[in-house]
């Protein structure tokens, strides 16, 4: 069963442009570090990126990933997981995006 939790019924606020950029970018931090904290990224992920990117820029995806890094370092509080770490997954998710959808 496949346990991505970006579907199609888990993503329609990130489409919708009446949000707050601030609400949003906070709102999907929080959903994409959770994902991110049990190894659940896929597709879907990718998708809402490029999406966000065609339509608020490159800017917004910045903004993004930072705020996935601060939120997951709240989520994924495990004893020998450090900061750097956290910062290489969270760096590692965007670089995998930049890469499949340039």
């Amino acid at each position: 069963m496949d346990e991505n939790p970006f579907t199609q019924d888990t993503l329609p606020l990130a489409s919708k442009d009446s949000l707050s950029v601030g609400l949003l970018i906070e709102q999907a931090a929080v959903f994409i570090a959770q994902a991110a904290a049990g190894g659940v990224i896929g597709n879907a992920f990718y998708q809402f990126l490029a999406d966000r990117r065609q339509r608020k820029g490159q800017q917004a995806i910045r903004e993004l990933q930072q705020a996935v890094y601060e939120e997951l370092k709240k989520v994924k509080r495990k004893p020998g997981v450090s900061n750097e770490d956290l910062r290489l997954r969270v760096d590692q998710h965007f670089t995998k995006f930049n890469d499949q959808y340039k």
